[in-house]
């Protein structure tokens, strides 16, 4: 990539910027949104990155607009990859191949091309762009260069931070000799999932630019919207479980969940589920995976300061200070369906726009916070909620979290356990929660017409948070009846958390109820 090269890359970021600022609010089919598109497939690199990143909002849309950058056309000539093999490896490409194809599937560092050995093995060969190091390295010094649009509030944030840690993870996928050993390394965990599958690399056949792998069959996730229940039902539980047992056992995250590195087929031996692509995977330090373990304890018992837990995690706690009342709110929230032992539907979750409501102004410092570490394992559980969403079956997490812990080694899994058999402690009451006269929920219920509209659970301690859950309608109209809720607060306490019903209001065909059960 020459000096004339870097200028022409600044004038098409520069028409990306344009692009990108005429889609804002546009209507999916309008042209401005496809123009970006285009302009982030060509450019390759981050641009494109960024966009299989933003594909994951899209798999429950009508619209599949940065889908298309997860499999995209091939951007390389037959015979530019023919050059690129021999280069690498050596030799003419028909010393190790009888035949590839000559339509490749186009990703953001590189393109894949479906291929046949001399030995008659169907691969995938993995090539990566010419000079795409360079272009990733200029579109990382131009990322420094962007300001934040966090009106005022960038104070705090650690933006050096999260774009060395996204420059690392950019520049280990460019080689591909470490994504074949961690090929390698999940060959293994997968053995204790035989659902799941993922491709065998052929290291005599593979360099840092070129990647030989077992060829993956299976359709995209869309396919699967008109399988049986039964079947969204059975891909649902094993994702879940490969996301609990990346950080709970392995200690290692698949980072780049997009639906283009996902294949799901029909066989004999029933399900496959093929998992594609490592070249983004994050292992997490011990302590990182007994700090989010802790969590899963704070839930069942909410003893733990959070601030310090938050603090453990690597979250910059003076950020955290201001907001520490509410950390116990937004918690619950966090770890609803973790801790739910009933199938949850994801959809139920509604996760940004209630904590976005119980913060108010202060979302920032909660969002600002977070380690730049973190942000792998958060890309993998967006992308476990993405494709729950998808598939539109509720799944017990909680359920599936026990069975992982069974399997796990007691070296691995550091929570506490009330049985051998878990890893964290079953929802079992408390030695304060003895009596049958005593709640362990707090219960938030809206029916209309008398249907059931929504239904929140709480731990019972959080009744002295109600306010915070009530938007302003609302708290004038409750105060309006004469129902203070601090009394109400301190009169739950000293009656040890007994069930009762704390207060019902009713307007039209609407009936909100608030209890302990």
């Amino acid at each position: 990539m020459t000096f004339f090269d870097d200028i022409n890359r600044t004038i098409e970021l520069g028409k990306l910027g344009i692009s990108a600022k005429r889609s804002q609010g546009a209507d999916p089919n309008q042209d401005a949104l496809k123009v970006l598109i285009e302009k982030m497939a060509s450019l390759r690199g981050l641009p494109q990155k960024i966009g299989q990143i933003l594909s994951l909002n899209e798999l429950n849309s009508e619209s599949s607009h940065f889908l298309k950058l997860t499999e995209g056309s091939a951007q390389l000539s037959s015979q530019e990859i023919n050059e690129i093999i021999e280069r690498e490896l050596g030799a003419n490409w028909n010393t190790y191949f009888s035949e590839i194809t000559p339509d490749g599937v186009s990703a953001s560092l590189g393109q894949v091309h479906r291929a046949k050995t001399v030995n008659g093995n169907d691969v995938a060969i993995k090539v990566q762009y010419p000079k795409i190091e360079r272009a990733l390295q200029y579109d990382l010094k131009a990322l420094g260069l962007l300001s934040l649009p966090l009106t005022g509030k960038q104070r705090g944030f650690h933006f050096e931070e999260y774009r060395k840690t996204l420059s690392e993870s950019l520049f280990q996928e460019l080689d591909y000799l470490q994504e074949l050993a961690a090929l390698e390394r999940f060959q293994q965990y997968h053995k204790s999932e035989p659902s799941l599958v993922s491709p065998i690399p052929f290291p005599e056949l593979s360099t840092q630019k070129v990647l030989t792998m077992s060829w993956i069959e299976g359709l995209p996730i869309e396919s699967t919207r008109t399988w049986d229940f039964s079947e969204r039902l059975f891909i649902a539980r094993t994702l879940t479980r490969f996301f609990f047992k990346e950080w709970l056992i392995w200690r290692e995250v698949h980072a780049d969940p997009h639906s283009g590195n996902y294949r799901f087929e029909r066989s004999n031996d029933g399900i496959k589920i093929g998992l594609l692509d490592f070249g983004c995977t994050k292992r997490l330090s011990q302590d990182e995976s007994s700090a989010l373990q802790a969590f899963l304890v704070w839930g069942e018992s909410p003893s733990q300061n959070l601030l310090e837990l938050y603090g453990r995690l690597g979250f910059d706690q003076a950020l955290l200070e201001p907001i520490e009342k509410k950390l116990p709110l937004i918690t619950e929230i966090l770890l609803e369906p973790f801790l739910s032992k009933r199938p949850f539907l994801i959809s139920e979750w509604q996760i940004s726009k209630r904590i976005d409501k119980i913060l108010g102004d202060d979302r920032w410092n909660f969002r600002i916070a977070g380690p730049a570490s973190l942000i792998f394992f958060i890309r993998a559980l967006s992308g476990l909620i993405q494709q729950l969403q998808f598939l539109s079956v509720p799944v017990n997490w909680n359920a599936e979290l026990q069975q992982v812990c069974a399997q796990a080694p007691r070296k691995e899994v550091l929570l506490p356990s009330t049985k051998n058999t878990s890893c964290i402690p079953q929802q079992t009451t408390p030695a304060a929660n003895t009596h049958s006269s005593q709640a362990s929920h707090l219960k938030i219920a809206v029916l209309e017409n008398d249907l059931p509209k929504v239904q929140l659970s709480f731990k019972p301690h959080l009744v002295t948070q109600l306010n915070l859950l009530m938007d302003k309608d609302l708290l004038e109209k409750i105060e309006a009846r004469g129902i203070k809720l601090e009394e109400l607060a301190q009169s739950v306490m000293k009656s040890g958390y007994r069930k009762q019903e704390l207060f019902s209001l009713s307007e039209e065909s609407k009936n909100i109820k608030v209890w302990l059960e």
